[in-house]
């Protein structure tokens, strides 16, 4: 059974990556939309019935404009579809 100490590992090592990743490009692949304001950026995009937004470059996840914060796991879960969405286009055949 995971310890806690499993997810913030998880998630350290998931900030450290976002460091490294263009957030335009992540925004493009997971159809997400980079904020911008007072030189802080945003990646928000829908999580189930609510709007997330993503603290870039920190990866800090909140819901509700910020009053309200997501369970570790799910930090870690947003964190990594976000490094993990690649852009693949559609095509016409099933």
């Amino acid at each position: 059974m995971p310890r806690i100490d499993d997810f913030l590992n998880t998630l350290h090592l998931a900030r450290e990556k976002l460091l490294s990743r263009d957030p335009e490009e992540i925004c493009r692949n997971a159809v997400a939309e980079l904020l911008t304001q007072d030189n802080k950026k945003r990646i928000v995009f829908p999580y189930f019935q609510r709007k997330v937004e993503v603290a870039y470059p920190e990866g800090i996840v909140v819901y509700n404009k910020g009053k309200n914060m997501l369970s570790l796991q799910e930090h870690g879960l947003i964190l990594h579809y976000l490094l993990g969405a690649c852009d693949i286009s559609l095509s016409q055949e099933l």
